[in-house]
């Protein structure tokens, strides 16, 4: 069984554990939400699944584990180069979007925030979205072989982490905001 409190009004409820990744509707408040692959009171105690290798990457990591705790549906390390976060940009947890985060490999180290769209299947999808992007020069708009739709932004890794963090929301928002443009409903 897996138990966890529902994030806008905490009412606490017990599901199959089968149900771990699915998406529900709270009873009580009505708010969108996603069961989690584990108890939220079972605590998880390895170290390596929770710190990233790049200390500035760690830096930004806990700014906004610190900062967004409440907007932070969901969040874990990869590999230890991998920050990815569920973030909630709906009210009342109605939509919600999965950021990656990591630093780049070559002597300029760069941060890299990117979130997948969705899977473009018409050609007027994908001239709203490049619409929308020259709106938003800071943020890079592309689509890749298999039609995945991505927001990609690169900012200096020596930034500050509440600016990192302000830039990781934007990108949130930016793609969700695309997300619903194009396909009208929170693609998973």
């Amino acid at each position: 069984m897996i138990e966890f409190s529902c994030n806008a009004c905490a009412k606490e409820y017990q599901v199959n554990d089968d149900k771990a990744g699915k998406r529900g509707k709270c009873p009580n408040c009505g708010s969108i939400m996603v069961v989690p692959e584990h108890s939220t009171t079972e605590m998880i105690f390895d170290e390596s699944q929770m710190s990233v290798r790049n200390p500035q990457l760690q830096e930004i990591f806990d700014t906004i584990q610190s900062l967004c705790s409440e907007s932070i549906l969901k969040q874990f390390v990869i590999d230890g180069d991998v920050v990815a976060l569920q973030i909630q940009t709906g009210e009342f947890g109605s939509r919600s979007q999965l950021v990656a985060m990591t630093v780049s490999g070559d002597d300029e180290a760069h941060l890299i925030i990117q979130s997948n769209v969705g899977v473009v299947s018409e050609l007027s999808s994908l001239e709203t979205a490049l619409r929308c992007a020259n709106a938003r020069a800071v943020m890079n708009v592309s689509i890749d072989d298999d039609n995945q739709l991505m927001v990609r932004m690169l900012t200096e890794i020596d930034r500050s982490p509440t600016e990192q963090m302000l830039n990781v929301i934007m990108v949130a928002v930016f793609a969700d905001g695309l997300e619903e443009v194009i396909f009208g409903w929170d693609v998973e």
